[in-house]
């Protein structure tokens, strides 16, 4: 007796209730049984997956191995366009059921692929449905477009910060979202802010605690400064922002410093990353204490270093400290006097809305017909241009503040900081540290402390 396969799909099923893919499973199973087939249970379905997309469907896929196995007989599907909405499929499909003598039935209509005109059928029906489906393409670009432009949102799971329609806020998230920016803008690393989150209980949108690359792309994202992203443009959102746009290009311009970038494990001591080798010039690392000698930094082993320099850690960072203090608050201008007060910023922010305003403005003339391609290109280029010019004089700012706070409060409060904090001050205010090589001295070693040469910012050309 003839085994029947029974192939099920919906493209689209929003909410995962399969309604339709139960309602073709009925139509098929009762064709089949009318024939006399013996139908396989339970049926090949693709729940929520185009024909047309490209992506991979499992229940499809298992469906051809099993007629080439010689496992199904027929198989009977609720319409031809269920099966395939791609003709280059479809030639796949055809040769393979006449090889293993299967026979392909429709509710709407039955289809010989054994005869020419079966075939012509097939391909004829075939390619009316790769034509519906580019039409159904179409309609939904131009529907997403149609919704990003007037900022709505465009579905899919919960947004963090937002309640599942994506437009209300979520109160709570919302002050996440505002005290990480506040603390990385003061200072504190995105790794130590993340550990603080998961420490509080906080985590994201899958109930799984924070990772310091997704808490980055929220913070980073369009979304939580007001703006709907699609196809690389921004349009104004139906939903308020949760951070100003000037804090979220602080935040980029921090976060995105590769100076900050550190490959391997996270530092975890104070001079991590900033002091170097004077005989080689290679990193110095961290090397614990022992029984005979206390914890150092010391060169690495060649071929990564020259392994001959090393210095008591405990010392060294005692010395950057005091010396990074004194040069700071020892009667020179201070780092706020030379880099600028936090207000400076502000006037950015009109040119930045204006610039953006000329750039939606250009567009729509070029729409109506009223500039060139290339009179559109010259002057989308040169807009560009300045409102890189001006996210980069709010991005300077936003380390004109790191350092100044660092500056500000590093005597009055350097016991009470993190260890991150501690890295970021040290960052911010020094651009090297050196070690070299100890002088040959008789007797027992000493700490040296001119053997660390402190390399400084240039601040507006101050030695």
């Amino acid at each position: 007796m003839t085994r029947a396969a029974l192939y099920c799909r919906i493209s689209r099923d929003r909410d995962g209730e399969a309604l339709g893919v139960e309602r073709q499973a009925t139509d098929t199973r009762s064709l089949a049984l009318r024939r006399g087939w013996t139908v396989i249970e339970p049926p090949y379905v693709d729940n929520d997956v185009s024909a047309s997309s490209g992506r991979r469907r499992p229940a499809y896929s298992r469906l051809v191995a099993d007629i080439e196995a010689g496992k199904v007989g027929a198989v009977v599907v609720y319409r031809l366009d269920r099966l395939h909405r791609r003709p280059i499929e479809l030639e796949t499909f055809m040769p393979l059921c006449e090889k293993h003598g299967v026979a392909l039935a429709s509710v709407t209509g039955d289809v010989d692929l054994a005869t020419d005109g079966g075939r012509l059928y097939a391909r004829i029906m075939g390619a009316v449905a790769a034509s519906e489906a580019d039409a159904t393409a179409t309609r939904q670009r131009r529907k997403a477009q149609e919704t990003a432009e007037n900022g709505g949102h465009h579905g899919g799971p919960r947004p963090y910060g937002f309640e599942a329609d994506g437009l209300t806020v979520s109160p709570h998230e919302a002050d996440v979202i505002r005290d990480a920016t506040r603390r990385i803008l003061a200072g504190q690393s995105l790794r130590s802010v993340t550990l603080a989150l998961n420490r509080a209980g906080e985590c994201g949108v899958s109930g799984k605690p924070f990772q310091a690359a997704r808490l980055a792309r929220i913070l980073l994202g369009p979304r939580v400064i007001g703006l709907r992203a699609h196809n690389g443009a921004t349009y104004p959102a139906q939903w308020p922002a949760l951070i100003s746009e000037t804090d979220q290009i602080e935040l980029r311009a921090i976060l995105r410093d590769p100076a900050r970038s550190m490959p391997g494990r996270p530092a975890r001591h104070l001079l991590a990353g900033l002091v170097r080798c004077g005989h080689c010039g290679a990193p110095m690392k961290w090397k614990g204490a022992t029984r005979r000698n206390r914890a150092s930094y010391a060169c690495m082993a060649p071929p990564r270093g020259c392994g001959r320099i090393l210095i008591r850690a405990d010392k060294a960072e005692a010395s950057v400290i005091e010396r990074v203090i004194e040069r700071n608050f020892s009667g020179r201008r201070r780092v706020a006097d030379v880099l600028g007060s936090p207000a400076s910023t502000e006037p950015a922010l009109p040119d930045l809305a204006a610039e953006r305003g000329r750039l939606d403005a250009l567009a729509d003339a070029y729409a109506r017909g009223d500039v060139t391609l290339e009179q559109l290109t010259r002057a989308t280029a040169a807009i560009r241009e300045r409102i890189a010019d001006t996210e980069e004089r709010i991005a300077t700012a936003a380390y004109a503040r790191a350092a100044a706070a660092a500056s500000e409060s590093l005597r009055q409060r350097w016991t009470e900081l993190t260890e991150d904090e501690r890295r970021t001050a040290l960052a911010s205010l020094v651009k090297s540290i050196t070690v070299q090589p100890a002088a040959k001295r008789p007797g027992r070693p000493t700490f040296d402390p001119s053997r660390i040469a402190i390399e400084w910012p240039d601040f507006d050309g101050e030695e």
